[in-house]
């Protein structure tokens, strides 16, 4: 460092800043110490670890009104995924939930609220992966939907074809007529054997 510039001062949170660049929080010593057994096992450097650490996804910081992304159970294997949210129900704490059709799909019906004594037990997750989940969930039903117009279509082709090959049209699906719904194979039948 050249002799006419300063040596940046730590603040007391512990980050140092030097020219508005926000280097690694006090403490950071420790945590790389704490890190050395397991960086020795695997033959990388602490400060590795620490970074890897560092570079996953955590889960989204609360919002300005408390609520947050997780995925929550309740009492009764109530399990459900979405925005959380503390309220007041009745004078008792509560948990609101926004899920993933009311955020993303536009239903405002689609959310639940339970006393926070049911509570058993959430997580947090992130947004980016509740919609990622979500998008999945959309495009499923959008196949499954494609799939059942093409099978009906091919049902229905299926039912032309066989109507061009000569069968009888007077019949309809479960081999009854039309006009006296007696069984197809039993008009004729039936009554030669009953003598009439």
């Amino acid at each position: 460092m050249a002799d006419d510039q300063e040596t940046p001062a730590a603040d007391p949170a512990g980050e140092t800043t030097a020219g508005g660049n926000v280097t690694t929080p006090a403490g950071t010593e420790e945590i790389l110490q704490g890190l050395e057994p397991y960086a020795k096992i695997l033959g990388v450097p602490a400060a590795d670890l620490l970074a890897l650490a560092l570079s996953y996804e955590s889960a989204d910081p609360p919002s300005a009104d408390g609520g947050y992304f997780a995925c929550i159970a309740f009492m009764g294997r109530n399990e459900y995924t979405g925005y959380v949210t503390r309220i007041t129900k009745n004078g008792q704490p509560a948990y609101h939930i926004d899920l993933p059709e009311k955020l993303w799909g536009g239903n405002p019906l689609s959310w639940v609220e339970y006393a926070a004594s049911a509570w058993f037990s959430e997580y947090p997750v992130t947004e980016a992966s509740i919609r990622r989940a979500w998008d999945a969930k959309v495009a499923a039903a959008a196949r499954r939907a494609r799939e059942e117009a093409e099978w009906r279509a091919a049902q229905e082709q299926r039912a032309l074809d066989a109507a061009d090959a000569g069968y009888d049209q007077s019949y309809d699906a479960n081999g009854w007529e039309d006009d006296d719904k007696q069984p197809a194979f039993g008009n004729d039948r039936g009554a030669a054997r009953n003598g009439l």
